[in-house]
């Protein structure tokens, strides 16, 4: 009856209260954990200042306050965006788009910024359409091409292809680099994980780029996976990340210049 009907809405909401309740104590949490560490760096680092005595000890003081300072406004920022994706998913205008042609405007614009690498194209020989919140999808392919940049070689090949899969478009973006540990295939879009190559800088990516990814496809009703390129003889020759998304219905179907 109706009661009954409003009681089971309104301990649905309840529910839904707790959980992003819970969900938003266990992100401050993380962010509280982030922000601590390069505090704590900074912190020893400005205390040491003062009791040092050569100029070269103070320039490698100054050295690691530059780098923490750098790495806190780093966090800050993509900590800012990862606090608003919601309301900016909610508010955000989506277009039915061909996922060839904004993957290859994507490829061909940055192609311009990465002249150290080769950056490769496989599409598919019709219109592939989704139905999308574009400048979201852009986020998704720069954190894509972030991700496996910092783990490729100068020259090194990294290879965005569009393909269908049943009533799915899926964009893939590969690389040539060392692969994942396959017992963190999955975790790598948790919140605040960074598994980094071994020469790359500390603190140089926040690990949310790849959390804030899979929650866009998410709200897209997608999904996103990594897997291990493998060659024959069963060694790893690079990674593979995969955003899946459902093919529009085909209304409005518009191309992107």
């Amino acid at each position: 009856d109706e009661i009954g009907e409003l009681a089971r809405d309104i301990t649905l909401m309840t529910q839904d209260l707790q959980d992003r309740a819970v969900a938003t104590a266990g992100f401050a949490a993380d962010v509280a954990h982030e922000i601590k560490n390069p505090l704590t760096s900074l912190r020893s680092a400005v205390e040491t200042l003062d009791r040092v005595k050569t100029p070269d000890q103070q320039k490698r003081l100054l050295e690691v306050i530059k780098s923490d300072v750098i790495r806190l406004d780093r966090l800050i920022s993509d900590i800012s965006a990862a606090s608003r994706i919601d309301r900016d998913l909610s508010e955000a205008t989506y277009e039915t788009v061909d996922l060839n042609e904004l993957t290859q405007g994507f490829v061909e614009a940055r192609r311009l910024s990465h002249t150290h690498l080769h950056l490769d194209l496989t599409l598919t020989d019709k219109p592939v359409f989704v139905h999308v919140a574009v400048d979201r999808i852009v986020q998704i392919m720069d954190n894509l091409l972030s991700n496996a940049a910092s783990f490729s070689v100068k020259g090194g090949h990294i290879i965005f292809s569009v393909s269908v899969e049943g009533r799915q478009a899926v964009l893939s973006v590969s690389d040539e680099g060392i692969g994942i540990p396959d017992a963190k295939l999955a975790a790598i879009f948790d919140r605040f994980y960074s598994e980094r190559p071994s020469g790359e800088g500390f603190g140089k990516h926040s690990g949310l780029g790849l959390s804030i990814s899979l929650k866009i496809a998410e709200a897209h009703g997608g999904s996103m996976t990594a897997s291990n390129r493998r060659n024959d003889e069963g060694k790893v020759i690079g990674a593979e990340l995969r955003l899946v998304i459902p093919l529009s219905r085909g209304e409005d179907k518009v191309s992107v210049s």
